[in-house]
C-alpha cells in the first residue's frame, strides 16, 4: 500500500497573509514543512497541496524548485483536495499535515504509517501533546465514505470531522505524542500569527532545524523567551 505524507499550505492566511513564504533562517516555512516531512522513513512520498488560485503559484513554484510533487485544487474544500490529491498520486494510506506545522512529530507520523499499513484501524491522530507536533494518518476508502457522512462547510474545510467524531463507524487509534512538560507556557508550535514566526525564529537561533527531534525542540522551547509582539515579522 503507497502512504504520503500529503502537506495543506495556502498564501491567503487571514491572520498572517503570506506566512508560508516567511522566512525561517533563510528558508521558508514552506520549504521547512516539506523538507522536515522528508525526513520520514515510513512515507513513499511527500507532496504539497495547494490551491489553484493565481497567488499559490508562489507554493507550486518552491515545490519545482524543490522537485517536489504538488497538486493543485479547490481552495476551500479542502477535504476534496485531499481527496483528489491522493488519487492523482495513487495513494492508499494519507498522512494529513498542516503547513503551518514545521515541527510536526516525523517519529509519531512514522509510528501510525506502520500501524496503518498493517491494516485494522481507519483514523490515527496524534494525541495528548502540543498543537504543532500533531498529524493525522487515514486510508482513502476511509477518506471517501466520511464525504458521505458529513458535507457540512466544516467538514469540507477541516478534511476529517467526519472521521475523527465517528468512532461508531470508522476503526480509530490514538496515537501518544511527546509529553508536555509540567509548567510549560506556550500554547502551540504552529504559525498563525507573527507571535508565532518570532517564536519559531527564536528557536531556531537556539539551534533547532527541520531535523531536531520533538524532545529535543521541547528543551529548546523551555529556553526560549516568551511571546513577543512582532508585527514588522
Amino acid at each position: 500500500m503507497k502512504a504520503a505524507v500529503l502537506i495543506q499550505a495556502r498564501m491567503s492566511s487571514s491572520r498572517l497573509p503570506g506566512k508560508m513564504l516567511k522566512l525561517i533562517g533563510g528558508m521558508s516555512l514552506a520549504e521547512w514543512v516539506l523538507q522536515r516531512c522528508a525526513t520520514s522513513v515510513e512515507s513513499d512520498m511527500t507532496a504539497l497541496l495547494t490551491s489553484e488560485l493565481p497567488e499559490d503559484d508562489a507554493l507550486a513554484d518552491v515545490c519545482l524548485r524543490l522537485g517536489v510533487p504538488c497538486f493543485r485544487g479547490s481552495l476551500e474544500n479542502t477535504r476534496l483536495r485531499y481527496l483528489l490529491g491522493a488519487k492523482h498520486f495513487n495513494v492508499d494510506i494519507i498522512c494529513r499535515v498542516c503547513g503551518d506545522s514545521p515541527f510536526v512529530d516525523v517519529a509519531c507520523l512514522d509510528g501510525m504509517l506502520v500501524m496503518a499499513r498493517n491494516g485494522g484501524v481507519d483514523y490515527l491522530r496524534v494525541t495528548d501533546t502540543l498543537n504543532g507536533f500533531i498529524s493525522e494518518v487515514f486510508t482513502l476508502e476511509a477518506l471517501e465514505r466520511s464525504m458521505f457522512l458529513d458535507d457540512s462547510p466544516t467538514a469540507r474545510e477541516h478534511v476529517t470531522p467526519a472521521l475523527s467524531n465517528r468512532s461508531d463507524i470508522f476503526r480509530h487509534y490514538l496515537y501518544p505524542g511527546p509529553p508536555v512538560p509540567s509548567g510549560y507556557s506556550f500554547p502551540q508550535l504552529t504559525v498563525d500569527t507573527a507571535d508565532d514566526l518570532y517564536i519559531v525564529r527564536r528557536m531556531y537561533a537556539g539551534g533547532v532545524t527541520y531535523h531536531t527531534k520533538a524532545h529535543d525542540i521541547l528543551k529548546v522551547l523551555q529556553k526560549t523567551p516568551p511571546y513577543s509582539q512582532a508585527a514588522s515579522l
